[in-house]
Order: C-alpha cells, then sequence, then structure tokens
C-alpha cells in the first residue's frame, strides 16, 4: 500500500509542476481532492475512482463537498481513489465557453490518468456527475482497452437531489463493486 501512495504522490508532484502553485505550503491546491475526515482523497489506493471534471476556484472544504465525503465513509470507500479528468482548476464559465471538452481532455491529462489507473488497476470508475465525465470515462476505457466497469453518481454540489436519492446511488455504487 505505501508503494501505491507514493506512486500517486509522484504523480502528483508532477502534475504540480505542470501547474504550479503560489506558495510552499500550497501543494496540490490546483486539483487535488484533499484527505479529510477519514477520507482519503487523491492519495487513496482502494481499487475504486470517484473522477470529477475539473477542480472548482474554491478552496473551501464546505457543505457539498463534506457530504461527498461522508456518503465515501458511509458505503466503505475512505480509501478510494478521488482524482478529476482534467487537472487544471478554471471556473466553469471559462470551461464552458472554450466551446471544446477536448481541449482540456488533452494528452497530458490523459496520461496523467491512465498512470493513476496503471497503479491502482481499479475494479470501478465512477463518474461524479452523469454528462461528459462519465461519457468521456466510457470512451477512455474503450480507447485504452482497460478492464473495468464505469458508473456514475449526481454530483456532490448538484442542489436538487434528495439525500435519499444521493445515498441510494452510493449504496448502489458499493453493490455494484462487491459483485465486481
Amino acid at each position: 500500500m505505501k508503494e501505491l501512495a507514493n506512486q500517486l504522490e509522484s504523480i502528483g508532484n508532477e502534475i504540480d509542476k505542470a501547474y504550479p502553485t503560489d506558495g510552499p505550503d500550497r501543494q496540490f491546491v490546483e486539483w487535488f481532492y484533499p484527505a479529510r475526515n477519514g477520507v482519503k482523497g487523491f492519495l487513496g489506493t482502494q481499487d475504486i475512482f470517484f473522477v470529477g471534471e475539473h477542480p472548482t476556484f474554491s478552496d473551501k472544504f464546505a457543505g457539498p463537498v463534506e457530504r461527498f465525503y461522508q456518503n465515501l465513509k458511509e458505503c466503505g470507500f475512505e480509501n478510494a481513489h478521488i482524482t478529476d479528468l482534467i487537472k487544471k482548476r478554471m471556473s466553469s464559465k471559462h470551461f464552458i465557453e472554450s466551446g471544446s471538452y477536448t481541449t482540456y481532455f488533452d494528452e497530458i491529462n490523459k496520461q496523467w490518468l491512465l498512470q493513476e489507473i496503471l497503479a491502482l488497476k481499479p475494479r470501478l470508475l465512477v463518474a461524479i456527475g452523469k454528462t461528459r465525465v462519465y461519457q468521456t470515462l466510457q470512451e477512455f476505457v474503450q480507447e485504452k482497452q482497460i478492464p473495468t466497469k464505469v458508473d456514475w453518481v449526481y454530483h456532490y454540489s448538484y442542489r436538487f437531489v434528495k439525500s435519499e436519492t444521493r445515498n441510494e446511488q452510493f449504496n448502489k455504487v458499493g453493490r455494484i463493486y462487491k459483485q465486481l
């Protein structure tokens, strides 16, 4: 396990060099899901990934993210690997206005995701959100011939999902994971 964590830290350092931060104590701030409340975030080594689209501008660990981490913990996924397709932090407005998702999910981001996958060999990739992330993960798995299943949960910031629905989605992921 320590070797896997070291591999992830090495990948994280590569990403950090590509998107430098502005302070000595801000390693991974541009894209990193931190360890928090017993959930290991990016440094999780379990063979299940939760994959978001791209980091937001907020440095705050507030309500929706807390709820997401709590769902992970309740389902036994404290050691799940949490990452983003695109590692560069940008505003959603900038991202949408760019007009091309593939502009940002480029070869370097694909390579980093592939390194993460090769290191941990996940049985299940879970898209955080059903739209572009889910579709992109499915295409990526097919293109790279990665033997894993892809599923999805509602994005944790989506306000119009009832807690019961969100909890049921995580329970469904847990059932799928146990069957693999």
